[in-house]
């Protein structure tokens, strides 16, 4: 009975590094690209919350957060480009 309960909180904390490396890896992603588009404010706002939203539903959060970010960041470096 109490290995049950062992296994269930690992695998908690394993679903935890793993949502919090997705969030990482997604927002190191937003980072280089909105550096690239010379927008890194907008880079660096879009690694803090898609690191936050790995806390609050994992990937169900994280990725319509990634794809939000990836179109802010393609469209205010198109202002840019106007301006």
């Amino acid at each position: 009975m109490n290995g049950s309960i062992g296994v269930s909180y690992s695998t908690n904390l394993y679903e935890i590094i793993g949502t919090l490396l997705a969030g990482i890896i997604l927002g190191v992603i937003l980072l280089i690209y909105s550096d690239k588009r010379g927008v890194r404010k907008t880079g660096f706002f879009g690694l803090g919350a898609c690191v936050a939203s790995s806390f609050i539903l994992g990937l169900y959060v994280q990725i319509p957060v990634f794809i939000i970010f990836l179109f802010l960041i393609k469209v205010s470096s198109k202002k840019r480009i106007n301006t």
